[in-house]
């Protein structure tokens, strides 16, 4: 009886959140909303879960987009982390794991589920903590800085520097090799940490 009302709850949200998307889509309201990405956006295989390195990848995707379009990068560094929706932390984000999140930004001013200055993914960096100027590229200047200033910050709190020998190179993540890493060459190189962690 219990896992009825639930089931029910849990696909009424979906329908309102669905209903909702929709309907600012269709008249112009609700601007913020109208740009939110769905769950099959970010369920690349179609498997009906979201692992890490999809989410990565599809966040990427849309920025990209989204600077393309001359959209706004405002508060992008707040957005939540992969490891804030999964919810039972079982590595991988369900579609009612992902509606609940969406629920709770929804009613939630300020996007405050991510965590301050890009600071996602267990202490990786966001793309944005690196795009220093907003232009939707890292230069090698902005990447070495920001590198610097992280290693520093960390040493300063008494951090472990394992591995920093082995930290990717600019080169290795500018994969198209024109001096600037895009988004999605960023979220490769964290889908490929990711999946080597």
């Amino acid at each position: 009886m219990k896992t009825t009302k639930i089931s029910t709850l849990a696909t009424l949200a979906i329908v309102l959140l669905f209903n909702i998307n929709t309907y600012s889509q269709n008249t112009g309201m609700g601007k913020g909303m109208q740009n939110r990405p769905t769950f099959e956006t970010f369920d690349q295989n179609k498997d009906g879960f979201i692992t890490a390195s999809e989410f990565t990848e599809a966040r990427a995707q849309n920025q990209t987009e989204n600077a393309k379009k001359g959209g706004m990068m405002k508060n992008i560094a707040n957005a939540p982390s992969f490891e804030s929706i999964d919810l039972n932390k079982d590595g991988k984000i369900s579609k009612e794991e992902f509606t609940k999140h969406q629920a709770s930004n929804a009613n939630s001013k300020g996007n405050k589920q991510g965590t301050k200055n890009g600071k996602n993914m267990q202490n990786s960096p966001a793309f944005e903590t690196f795009d220093i100027d907003s232009d939707g590229k890292i230069t090698a200047a902005e990447f070495e800085k920001i590198r610097a200033e992280r290693q520093a910050q960390n040493a300063e709190k008494g951090g472990r520097m394992q591995n920093i020998d082995n930290a990717p190179s600019f080169e290795s993540i500018d994969l198209n090799k024109d001096g600037v890493i895009l988004p999605a060459e960023f979220a490769k190189n964290q889908a490929k940490r990711l999946k080597n962690k």
